[in-house]
């Protein structure tokens, strides 16, 4: 728990020092691809030389449109091994994993988006939300677990409730009220 509360302070530090960006990252958004040439990067082709890999991103975008988070999570993921160098379908898994609350694996995948294109900002910035979404989600449920606890420890609550204070601070616009940057 303190090696937690370590990293959780530092990270406050850092949303503090960058306030201008924790703004912008709640301002970018991100849909599916209008037109193929806007992939910047992705090649009409896979590995077998078939244009599968449009017909996926077209049907990923599809359902990331539609609102079908798991199923353009699968087909973004499916999107991942057939055009493997593409940041834009390790960036748009990240975005479909957002949409599903799992901020924690959504920042492996702008990582790689990351890795992939270290320019995309976009990326940079939904990475950012997830760590910030990820840190609101493990203090409620820490204070929770404060409440619930037959050991209550009321510094503990307290600690946990000034640090939660300080995300949404930090953060500039509470987080409860921010439902997802990525539209």
């Amino acid at each position: 728990m303190k090696s937690f509360l370590m990293v959780f302070e530092i990270l406050v530090a850092m949303i503090r020092r960058s306030v201008t960006v924790t703004l912008l990252l709640l301002c970018i958004t991100s849909t599916g691809c209008k037109t193929l040439t806007e992939l910047g990067g992705i090649k009409s082709t896979n590995k077998a030389g078939n244009n599968s890999a449009i017909e996926l991103l077209q049907s990923a975008n599809t359902a990331y449109q539609a609102g079908q988070w798991s199923v353009a999570e699968r087909l973004y993921l499916e999107l991942t091994r057939e055009v493997e160098r593409d940041p834009y379908a390790y960036f748009q898994v990240g975005n479909t994993l957002m949409k599903q609350y799992r901020y924690a694996e959504a920042v492996n995948f702008y990582q790689k988006a990351l890795e992939l294109n270290p320019d995309m900002l976009q990326a940079d910035n939904n990475r950012a939300t997830a760590h910030m979404l990820l840190a609101e989600s493990i203090l409620r449920n820490m204070l929770e677990s404060t409440q619930i606890n037959a050991n209550y420890n009321p510094e503990a609550h307290a600690s946990i409730k000034k640090k939660l204070t300080l995300l949404r601070e930090a953060s500039s616009v509470p987080l409860q009220q921010v439902r997802s940057p990525i539209r």
